[in-house]
């Protein structure tokens, strides 16, 4: 049987449940001779035990050769040579992270040859024991498992042990949205602070967009007219103590056409007139098409950063004393309220920008079933098809 550049070969019966097992693990060409060059070992046990032994062996002849991969090399090597060429900047900002802060101070001094599933669930107690939600140790779990299928591809090992690991369930997360008058009260105290907050947090109050996406809008985006917002583009965070990214959409679903009514448009039409007298006063003309709607900048030319928008969201909800921080909980905000208006999944899903209607039914669910007459005329409707004649029962 080949494991990747070693390989397990069944010889002869060795007792009930034991046998001998020739192991084989592939050195490469003779650099003089340039013939194909093995180590071999005999192995009695289990198969187990002999693809456990395989394994072995390889990190030995590894480790004479100096080619041995330790788990902070491959962190590295994943990072570098397979998210940055594929990935969003926010996905690799991510990675680089946790890698930093967790991944390669806990398992960076292991050989990626010998890592068992073992050691990952040990990995995954230890970071509960120090308080990590399973929602982050399950984030962990999908970056390792990924850096080990990358270091399997590369054949720097047979298989990829992060697959018979055990990171904890997710815990059912329960939507708890903001009321309006919370809502309200955030935005008044954002615009009194900072007009480009205000209409930030405005925008996503009444459109549902995603963080990344409200901060990529342009005024060619909006159109005060027609009452629609154009989702073209996102900024995410770039580098620690770089500049924000602008980049596309999350999804192709996330390109997408929003509405707003009179009441917004009226704010949005204020807060561009505001926008404008600022950039003549500063540049002797108006605001351009292509300035950013959320932007510090007098003429617009930048974006507002998402770690900016985040910690003053905090900072208000503290000042405020609500019972909410997270900025997200505004897109709750929104989905729930479009819900309770009667709107079906699939419109609140397009809404939203959700790549399919299950992610939108995953998270509300027990919004779309919240309603007591509703559930209670369908159970009606069901049990006429069911019951003829309840006295017949009785």
């Amino acid at each position: 049987m080949d494991y990747g550049n070693g390989s397990i070969r069944q010889r002869r019966k060795a007792g009930k449940n034991a046998w001998v097992w020739e192991l084989r693990v592939n050195l490469g060409s003779d650099p003089t001779t340039g013939k194909r060059r093995q180590a071999s070992r005999m192995f009695t046990g289990t198969k187990t035990a002999a693809a456990d032994a395989l394994r072995e062996l390889r990190t030995e002849m590894a480790e004479q050769r100096g080619e041995v991969h330790t788990m902070a090399t491959l962190f590295e090597d994943w990072i570098e040579k397979v998210l940055v060429p594929t990935r969003r900047p926010g996905t690799v900002t991510g990675a680089r992270s946790a890698v930093s802060a967790v991944l390669k101070p806990a398992l960076g001094h292991l050989a990626v040859e010998t890592l068992k599933s073992g050691d990952l669930d040990t990995f995954y107690t230890d970071q509960r024991k120090a308080g990590k939600k399973p929602g982050t140790i399950r984030r962990y779990h999908s970056q390792i498992s990924a850096a080990l299928q990358v270091a399997t591809d590369w054949g720097w090992r047979p298989d990829n042990p992060a697959r018979k690991a055990h990171p904890p369930a997710p815990e059912p997360a329960r939507v708890r949205p903001p009321t309006a008058d919370d809502v309200q009260r955030l935005i008044g105290a954002a615009a009194a602070k900072d007009p480009a907050i205000g209409i930030a947090l405005l925008v996503l109050a009444i459109t549902g967009l995603r963080r990344g996406e409200v901060l990529g809008l342009q005024w060619a985006d909006v159109n005060t007219t027609t009452g629609t917002i154009d989702v073209r583009r996102i900024v995410n965070r770039g580098t620690p103590g770089g500049p924000p990214v602008i980049a596309e959409p999350k999804t192709a679903r996330s390109v997408r056409k929003v509405v707003i009514q009179e009441a917004g448009l009226a704010v949005i039409r204020g807060y561009r007139a505001t926008c404008d007298d600022r950039a003549m006063s500063f540049l002797g003309r108006p605001i351009a098409d292509t300035a950013f709607v959320v932007s510090q900048w007098p003429d617009g030319s930048r974006p507002v950063s998402p770690d900016v928008l985040t910690t003053t969201m905090a900072r208000l909800c503290k000042d405020l004393g609500l019972a909410t921080s997270r900025l997200h909980d505004i897109r709750h905000f929104v989905a729930t309220a479009m819900i309770a208006q009667g709107l079906n999944v699939r419109q609140v899903a397009d809404a939203l920008g959700h790549s399919r209607p299950s992610i939108t039914l995953d998270v509300y669910s027990h919004e779309f079933a919240s309603d007591l007459t509703e559930r209670r005329r369908a159970a009606s409707a069901l049990e006429s098809l069911v019951v003829a004649d309840a006295a017949e029962l009785a």
